[in-house]
């Protein structure tokens, strides 16, 4: 779905930020989206009239969408994450087998 408001059109911009909303004020950057995933809608109106850089999360319109057009988008993103703890938690169920018990990520929220 084009569920993410990424912001409003003011008939000069052509470039936005792919956001996340994550309950804050400002959203969550997204920094590294999955370009064949992003649909992008300008009023509800889905177009192709873009491009987006899969490093940063900006968008490029073709031409600067209208003022006061909504612009929507729904897309799958990569998250950057390091595992919590240096050590593995592993048991051994059976002779010459491992399982691992416990493995913790931690998101890394880039500035």
């Amino acid at each position: 779905p084009l569920d993410q408001h990424i912001g409003t059109g003011d008939g000069d911009t052509t470039v936005f930020q792919l956001i996340r909303d994550d309950g804050t004020a400002t959203g969550q950057l997204v920094t590294r989206p999955v370009a064949a995933s992003l649909r992008v809608a300008v009023d509800g109106t889905e177009t192709m009239a873009f491009t987006v850089d899969e490093t940063t999360g900006e968008m490029t319109f073709a031409a600067a969408p209208a003022s006061g057009a909504v612009i929507s988008a729904g897309f799958e993103f990569d998250v950057l994450a390091r595992f919590e703890t240096d050590t593995l938690e592993l048991s051994k169920p059976a002779m010459g087998a491992l399982q691992l018990v416990r493995l913790s990520l931690v998101e890394v929220r880039e500035a």
